[in-house]
């Protein structure tokens, strides 16, 4: 016996040092993909932040000469010399061209995108001595030597354009900053400019298509080594359970049987903490079954004068309207039609209250023929809403064909949840009123 006892020990041994060993080799595996994981996703961020770097740094080169085009065009057709000024601003300072162009550059290096930039703003550079060129006519025009601007002073119009006269010279202004070989020179500016960012795209695209391709397969390993962890686990378990916690179930058969425990080591003690838990569920209902009992009432089921004076002792200052109800004449129901009918009648009543009144409103029954309800967020704006109530409780209890035809006695009041034993007074001088003028009908008592 005690031969066999020791080779299923080395068994268990020997198969939960394999079953470790597989694991921590899965676990290391795991880790070194999610390492790669998080390498693709550092190489996919990068690549998405260098796209929108490119892309918000790419049109600023258009916006740049589409800049100097605005200013040099006003300064052409109107002389204002702010425009000129402005102009000088944005290519000696603004400078949204090179700073774009400094930006990009180390993201393009090598690449056709680059040379597309490169392209826009040599084009750009071109345009600016036709825009030089035109300043000059328009200076000339305006009797302004063009010395003033450091980059006009190497610009000299032809012997044709100097003869021109000033109205002469601005129409020759004008027609270059505005004519059709300036606007297709823009035109081939903002064709690099999109052919650069398409070039960008498609390279980052393809990286991202890589990536993506590399997360794939990544995942698919992740999943297929999860699985086998999980064949593992699922296998020291059911090892477990069958050569380690078939011990454990006999001495769970002893505490059921309520026999003597054997003692066999620490792992009885969990099964000590199940039954106990078992015990402790048992204890629990039952205290709830009683606890139920012990608040409603027996015969309709409702919430009883246990559980009013509770809910009445942890109400706050909410508005809240407190109704007692009788059922009219209900001794001369039980005196011509017996007690069983008398039952109905109060179940009739139980039902009729429960239906009419929401499900945050509470509905009790005191004992004999006495109800109450306690409306939770109800101020004396619900006054004419209880009244309807009532009158369709009354309409209900006296149109039931198969009981004797009866009605309801109601005193409320309106009030603050603090003040439940002052409303209680009220409200039961307001059904001793209703009573006294022949009942079926409801009172209200002064608000509080």
């Amino acid at each position: 016996m005690s031969e066999t006892k020791e080779r299923k020990g080395i068994s268990v041994r020997t198969i939960t040092a394999v079953m470790i060993t597989l694991s921590v080799v899965i676990v290391i595996a795991i880790l070194l993909l999610i390492v790669q994981s998080v390498k693709r996703y550092e190489t996919v961020r990068e690549n998405t932040q260098i796209y929108l770097i490119c892309q918000e740094a790419a049109p600023d080169l258009q916006a740049g000469s589409d800049e100097l085009t605005t200013q040099v065009r006003g300064y052409a057709a109107t002389g204002d010399i702010t425009y000129l000024d402005a102009y000088f601003q944005e290519a000696n300072v603004t400078r949204q061209r090179d700073q774009a162009i400094d930006v990009l550059t180390p993201y393009m290096e090598g690449t056709q995108a680059l040379a597309y930039l490169n392209a826009a703003m040599d084009c750009s550079m071109d345009l600016m001595d036709t825009e030089y060129y035109a300043m000059v006519l328009v200076l000339n025009a305006e009797g302004v030597s063009p010395v003033t601007y450091e980059e006009l002073r190497g610009v000299e119009l032809s012997p044709e354009d100097a003869a021109l006269s000033p109205d002469e010279a601005r129409a020759r202004a004008v027609d270059l900053v505005f004519g059709q070989e300036y606007q297709s020179s823009k035109h081939d500016i903002e064709s690099n400019v999109n052919a650069c960012l398409k070039e960008l795209m498609d390279a980052i695209e393809a990286e991202m298509d890589a990536s993506y391709a590399a997360f794939s397969k990544i995942l698919s390993t992740l999943f297929a080594m999860i699985v086998l962890m999980l064949v593992i686990v699922l296998a020291f378990v059911i090892t477990s359970l069958h050569l380690v916690m078939r011990p454990v179930l006999q001495a769970a058969d002893y505490i059921r049987e309520q026999q003597s425990l054997p003692m066999r080591g620490v792992s009885e003690f969990r099964v000590l903490a199940r039954s106990y838990n078992e015990v402790i569920e048992k204890t629990q209902k039952r205290h709830e079954d009683l606890q139920h009992q012990a608040e409603h009432d027996a015969l309709t089921g409702l919430l009883n004068r246990s559980a009013y004076d509770k809910l009445t002792g942890e109400l706050g200052d909410e508005e809240v309207c407190l109704l007692l109800i009788d059922v009219d004449k209900f001794k001369t129901v039980n005196d011509t039609y017996g007690h069983d009918v008398g039952d109905l009648v109060l179940k009739k009543a139980a039902q009729t209250l429960t239906s009419l009144f929401r499900s945050q409103d509470f509905v009790f029954r005191f004992g004999g023929d006495e109800y109450a309800v306690i409306m939770n967020n109800a101020g004396p704006e619900l006054r004419d809403l209880v009244t309807k109530k009532i009158n369709a409780a009354n309409a209900a209890m006296a149109s039931d064909a198969k009981l004797p035809a009866s009605s309801m006695s109601v005193g409320a009041v309106f009030g603050n949840g603090a003040l439940m034993e002052q409303m209680f007074k009220e409200a039961d001088m307001a059904l001793y009123r209703v009573k006294e003028a022949g009942g079926a009908g409801v009172d209200f008592g002064r608000n509080l």
